[in-house]
Parts: C-alpha cells; sequence; structure tokens
C-alpha cells in the first residue's frame, strides 16, 4: 500500500473555490484510477489556508499511474493556480 500525502499553501481567498474544484473534479477522478482505494481532503484548523490531502493506492505502480494519465495532466494545472506551495511526501505501509 502506498500514500501520497500533499500539503497546500493555499493563496488568499481561493478556499471554497478549491474546496469545489477538489470535491468536483479532482477528487472523483483519482477515486476512478484503479488501484486507487481512497482520496481525503483535511483542511487545517490552526490554519485554513493550508490543506492536506492524501491518496491511497493499492501499489506504487497504481500511484505512478494516476501521476501519468490524462486526468492528471488535466487537472494539475488547475490545481497549481489554487496554491502558493505544496509538499509531497510518499509513503509505504511497512506494517499493520
Amino acid at each position: 500500500m502506498i500514500e501520497r500525502h500533499v500539503t497546500f499553501n493555499l493563496h488568499a481567498g481561493l478556499n471554497q473555490d478549491f474546496e469545489k474544484f477538489m470535491l468536483e473534479r479532482y477528487l472523483p477522478a483519482i477515486k476512478a484510477r484503479p488501484g486507487a482505494f481512497g482520496a481525503w481532503l483535511m483542511r487545517e484548523m490552526q490554519d485554513p489556508s493550508r490543506y492536506h490531502l492524501v491518496l491511497g493506492f493499492e501499489t506504487l505502480q497504481s500511484a505512478q499511474d494516476w501521476k501519468a494519465s490524462d486526468s492528471h495532466r488535466e487537472l494539475s494545472p488547475i490545481l497549481k493556480t489554487f496554491y502558493a506551495t505544496s509538499e509531497v511526501v510518499v509513503y509505504e505501509l511497512v506494517a499493520q
């Protein structure tokens, strides 16, 4: 199991538009991918301009396939308009 954790620092005033884009377009595109088993978007309570996205994939290959997909290539430029900076950390499940 692979998880991609992405933290976004949004531009001021874009929270509602960002959440709408994620809910209506980005998250459904991920969830429709083979090998994807979940996508969760969280807003930081102490700083509402910071969001954390967790994407779950069955394998590293399915995570890489998402990054190479037409959907990702289409949606990524739109996503980038919402945030000033982002950070990505990829995790592999080692125990359960």
